[in-house]
């Protein structure tokens, strides 16, 4: 059986904590902005 399986993962933490990462230098775009991630098991969630 194949089984869908929603969710979502609530972080409840400082305002501080939760601002952008800062400026992406992986890209030439001006107004690129790079996200905090959390990384568990391997993989990454990106939260804004």
């Amino acid at each position: 059986m194949l089984y869908t399986v929603q969710g979502f993962l609530l972080i409840d933490v400082d305002v501080v904590a939760l601002n952008n990462a800062g400026k992406d230098t992986t890209t030439a775009l001006e107004n690129a902005v790079a996200t905090k991630k959390i990384y568990k098991n391997g993989k990454s969630y990106a939260y804004v």
